[in-house]
């Protein structure tokens, strides 16, 4: 395995050690990243969601995936396009993982692909006296899942960042008040089949005790995208707490620390959940 991988993998620390395939999976992401940025991708897209937020912004959880979203109208765009980069990055690292699109039976405005790999063999390799990693099964992959949103919502700003391993990479993504504002449009809009996505929930409050500030323009550009706003419709900020707090009443508060437990790393802040707190955090909300 390529020192790099083994250096990166050392910034993990306890992690690596209690959790060595989360670890990976984290170092995967960092790896797929950096190879998208030897592409021309970030001139076409930029990042967002919890894993931007995390590794970029300091969010205190997990998350499992990478999400993009284009910045300009751009018919031309196909995720398959940069397969063979992030192919090409893995390999030069000596890791198994191999890219492929996701091929939907119904048509969204959403690209998804994943890069994968065996598990078994992959953390053998890094982890080779972890004796929890000998007990991984033969068949089991590891799975990267990234998707690209190809429908081009405007109002969003963007910054460039900066990781440093696996190589030097300049990563495109959108700026802390757009990314407040893309996560406002999920507690607000967002529906889950069966359950609360409460890491949704989880990351609304750790932005509002940050202070962030919300991009009015790109949020309401989003939910009129996503229906839940009709075209034309104004939003500011005593209207946007007023959304919130009638959302965060219908809240099933159980079920969305149920889902946010699986990514936290400190569970105490879970403890205080209840539907008073969440409309103490729409109340602190600047």
């Amino acid at each position: 395995m390529n020192s790099i991988v083994l250096d990166m993998l050392a910034k993990h620390g306890k992690t690596a050690s209690t959790h060595p395939e989360l670890a990976f999976r984290e170092v995967a992401q960092e790896i797929l990243l950096s190879a998208l940025a030897q592409t021309d991708f970030f001139n076409r897209a930029a990042f967002y969601g919890g894993t931007c937020l995390r590794i970029f912004y300091g969010l205190d959880r997990f998350s499992e995936d990478l999400d993009f979203g284009i910045t300009s109208d751009d018919p031309s765009f196909s995720l398959a396009d940069y397969l063979p980069a992030i192919d090409k990055m893995f390999s030069a690292l000596g890791i198994q993982m191999t890219a492929s699109i996701h091929h939907k039976t119904a048509t969204t405005n959403v690209e998804s692909a994943s890069a994968d790999g065996p598990a078994r063999d992959i953390l053998i390799e890094l982890f080779p006296e972890n004796a929890d990693v000998a007990k991984t099964v033969f068949n089991q992959k590891i799975r990267i899942k990234f998707e690209v949103a190809v429908a081009y919502v405007p109002g969003a700003s963007y910054e460039y960042k900066t990781l440093l391993l696996p190589f030097y990479s300049r990563v495109r993504c959108f700026n802390q008040e757009s990314l407040f504002a893309g996560k406002l449009a999920a507690v607000l809009a967002r529906n889950w089949k069966y359950r609360t996505k409460g890491r949704d929930f989880y990351d609304f409050a750790f932005y509002v005790a940050r202070g962030a500030k919300v991009n009015f323009e790109y949020l309401t550009n989003q939910l009129v995208h996503d229906g839940y706003l009709e075209a034309g419709a104004k939003l500011d900020m005593p209207t946007l707490k007023t959304l919130l707090e009638e959302r965060i009443r219908r809240l099933d508060v159980e079920s969305a620390k149920q889902d946010a437990s699986a990514f936290a790393v400190d569970l105490t802040p879970l403890s205080y959940w209840s539907t008073e707190y969440f409309l103490d955090v729409v109340d602190a909300l600047k």
